[in-house]
């Protein structure tokens, strides 16, 4: 079995109201961490964690 890479990012909202995502990929449990932080620093809202395409760097929507 083979093992597959996941890439993930994080997005979130400032203090200012602008939406900014992360410009690099992490593994899951990174991205959750990273997540954590911003969650934890005053002015940031909406902190979401979402993966994306390793090619590409689209966001992959699983339904």
């Amino acid at each position: 079995m083979r093992a597959t890479m996941r890439n993930f990012r994080i997005r979130w909202t400032d203090e200012d109201g602008e939406r900014h995502e992360s410009a690099v990929s992490y593994s899951e449990r990174v991205a959750e961490r990273e997540a954590d932080a911003k969650r934890a620093e005053q002015g940031t809202a909406d902190v979401e964690v979402f993966e994306v395409d390793p090619m590409t760097g689209k966001e992959i929507t699983r339904t």
